[in-house]
């Protein structure tokens, strides 16, 4: 009966709350998003969310308007929401809410880079291992994968099957352990065998949440811009996989299944680059570099 889009939503972590309104847990479903953003999902026993880093609300809509394919088809038919990522909008910091349905504030992931007095380094969040400084005593991964739990195990008590399909390179990662811990992931090379895999999972019987994370969109934005020929191109290919993929799902399949697709964050054009270093009175009172990253930087200057 069902096979809608919905593509942003009204703040990323409330993944988490949405997903209790369609598996009807209450555990997870406190009234924090308003019914109507997406209500008609009678008969749903499967959602498949597919994050598409980058890939913001504003492009898509620029994307649509040049090209009469597949996204357009979805979003004509679907549901469009625009919905805010969190601050920073980085892929560690926006990944970690919607896994763990808590704020920045509350998990603690704030940037590409990160200063910590506990640790005594600047590490990366992705990595979660040291950048500048040095701590071999502690194992960021680990510490941080004991305070945030995610909450796709409450689906695995209610006989809701959870995975992940991600890109294998990042299996195993620093982040990868703290948001994947006791879950299970389905890594992929191309993307083509992303969506095979995909298909797999969702032709089971049994009741699923799954989540595709993909990243290819962000990699050339940040090398190519946004609007680049090269970043069109990389959609106009996920959207004939995507076409592909819809296409081959079984009649049943479809019928019980809620497609919704996000993004962790956009990316926009930044004209003008300035540096902390051109800025003497600046760099001269900072006690280490700028962390965080270009268009968040969190600067710790020096006692007086």
């Amino acid at each position: 009966m069902i096979l809608f889009c919905l593509i942003m939503m009204l703040n990323i972590r409330n993944a988490k709350f949405l997903m209790g309104k369609v598996f009807g847990v209450d555990a997870l479903k406190p009234v924090v998003v308003p019914d109507n953003v997406v209500d008609d999902f009678d008969g749903v026993g499967k959602v498949f969310l597919g994050v598409m880093d980058g890939f913001g609300y504003n492009r898509l809509p620029a994307y649509v308007k040049g090209h009469d394919g597949f996204l357009s088809e979805l979003v004509g038919k679907g549901v469009l929401k625009p919905f805010t990522s969190q601050f920073p909008a980085k892929t560690s910091t926006s990944l970690t809410s919607i896994i763990t349905g808590f704020t920045p504030t509350e998990h603690g992931v704030v940037g590409y880079q990160m200063f910590s007095r506990e640790y005594g380094c600047v590490f990366s969040t992705l990595d979660m291992k040291p950048v500048y400084g040095y701590s071999s005593e502690v194992e960021i991964a680990e510490d941080y994968a004991r305070r945030l739990k995610p909450w796709m195990p409450v689906l695995e008590e209610r006989r809701v099957g959870t995975l992940v399909v991600t890109k294998g390179s990042i299996v195993g990662s620093g982040l990868s352990r703290v948001i994947h811990a006791g879950q299970g992931t389905v890594p992929y090379s191309l993307e083509s065998e992303m969506f095979v895999k995909c298909k797999r999972v969702l032709e089971k019987p049994d009741p699923v949440f799954l989540v595709l994370f993909y990243s290819e969109i962000d990699t050339l934005e940040h090398r190519f811009g946004p609007y680049s020929e090269e970043v069109t191109a990389e959609i106009e290919s996920f959207e004939f996989l995507l076409k592909n993929f819809f296409g081959k799902l079984s009649h049943i399949t479809k019928r019980e299944t809620m497609i919704r697709l996000t993004a962790d964050h956009g990316v926009c054009e930044t004209r003008r680059t300035r540096y902390v270093k051109d800025f003497p009175e600046v760099a001269g009172n900072l006690r280490l570099p700028p962390v965080g990253d270009s268009r968040t930087a969190f600067l710790f200057g020096g006692a007086k």
